[in-house]
C-alpha cells in the first residue's frame, strides 16, 4: 500500500491517494480531496475539487482506472446538493452519496472517491451498481432513501427494499452484504429506531450473535431539518444527461427524511 499527497489549483485542493494491488492485478485507489482555503465560496471550492479531481485521476492513476463509488461531505447540503448533482449529471458513471457533514477545517465541501481498475462499470435495471471483473461482481447503491413515519420504519424500508434488489441479482444479505452506511438525522431522537429496526430486520435474514453480522456504520449528520438539497421531491432516480450511464437520485429537502444509507454487496460466484 501507497500513500502519496498532491496539491492542486494554487494550493486550494489538498489530495490524499491510497493505493493498493490485489494478487489479482486489480489495482485500488482512495482518493480523499479537501479544500484548504475555507474562505472560498462553494462555488469556487467545487469547481476546484472538480478540476483538481480530473487531473488527479489522470495525472496520477493508469487510463484504466474507474470510478466505483464517489461521496460529497458537504456544509449545507439543503443549498449545495443540486450543483453538486448538476456536474455529477454530466461526469458521473458511479454511485453517488451526499451527505451534510462539513470538513474540520471550516471549508464548505470535500470528497471521497473510489477506484479500481480493469473493472466494468454498468447500471443494473433495479438502479444497483455492478461492478465486474473476471466474471466476479459488487453491487453499489447510494443515497437510498424513503419518507416512513419515523426512523424505525424508514430503517426498515430501506432493509427491506434492500433485500429484494439484491434478491434480484440472486444474492442474499446475510451472504453477499459487505458494508452498510446510515446516515441519520438528529441521532439522539433517531438512533433507537435505527438499531431496533435493523436488528428485526438481520433476524428475519438469519443474522444474530450465533451467525454473523453485517459491517456497519451509522454517521451523525448535525444538519438542518431540510438538508439535502432544494427540489422538495423525492423520486427513485433521475434520469441521466448527456453520456452519463448511471442515473443518479435526487436529494430531497424533506423534514420527515431521518435516515438515509448506502450498500456495498459482493457475488463471489463465478459467473462465466
Amino acid at each position: 500500500m501507497t500513500l502519496t499527497t498532491k496539491t492542486y489549483e494554487h494550493d486550494t485542493i489538498h489530495v490524499q491517494i491510497c493505493s493498493f494491488t490485489g494478487k489479482g492485478g486489480v489495482a485500488e485507489y482512495q482518493l480523499l480531496m479537501s479544500v484548504t482555503d475555507p474562505c472560498l465560496s462553494f462555488c469556487s471550492q467545487l469547481e476546484n475539487l472538480q478540476k483538481a479531481y480530473a487531473k488527479a485521476v489522470t495525472e496520477e492513476l493508469p487510463t484504466h482506472a474507474m470510478a466505483v463509488f464517489r461521496r460529497y461531505f458537504l456544509s449545507d447540503a439543503a443549498n449545495q446538493a443540486d450543483l453538486v448533482t448538476e456536474w455529477e449529471c454530466e461526469n458521473s458513471c458511479c454511485p453517488l452519496s451526499i451527505v451534510q457533514q462539513a470538513p474540520l477545517n471550516g471549508s464548505k465541501i470535500a470528497l471521497w472517491a473510489y477506484l479500481q481498475t480493469e473493472m466494468n462499470v454498468q447500471n443494473c435495471n433495479n438502479g444497483l451498481a455492478e461492478v465486474s471483473h473476471n466474471g466476479y461482481r459488487h453491487f453499489w447503491e447510494g443515497g437510498a432513501a424513503n419518507k416512513a413515519s419515523n426512523s424505525e420504519y424508514q430503517t426498515r424500508l430501506l432493509l427491506n427494499n434492500y433485500i429484494l434488489l439484491l434478491t434480484e441479482e440472486r444474492c442474499t444479505l446475510a451472504a453477499n452484504c459487505i458494508r452498510t452506511w446510515f446516515f441519520v438525522q438528529n441521532v439522539d431522537v433517531n438512533y433507537s429506531g435505527v438499531v431496533k429496526a435493523r436488528k428485526e430486520v438481520f433476524i428475519t435474514q438469519g443474522l444474530t450473535e450465533k451467525t454473523h453480522y453485517i459491517q456497519y456504520r451509522n454517521r451523525r449528520t448535525p444538519c438542518r431539518p431540510e438538508r439535502i438539497g432544494s427540489n422538495g421531491q423525492l423520486r427513485r432516480r433521475r434520469p441521466a444527461t448527456g453520456a452519463n450511464p448511471f442515473p443518479l437520485r435526487p436529494y430531497p429537502s424533506q423534514p420527515d427524511l431521518r435516515i438515509w444509507g448506502d450498500f456495498r454487496a459482493g457475488d463471489s460466484r463465478n459467473l462465466r
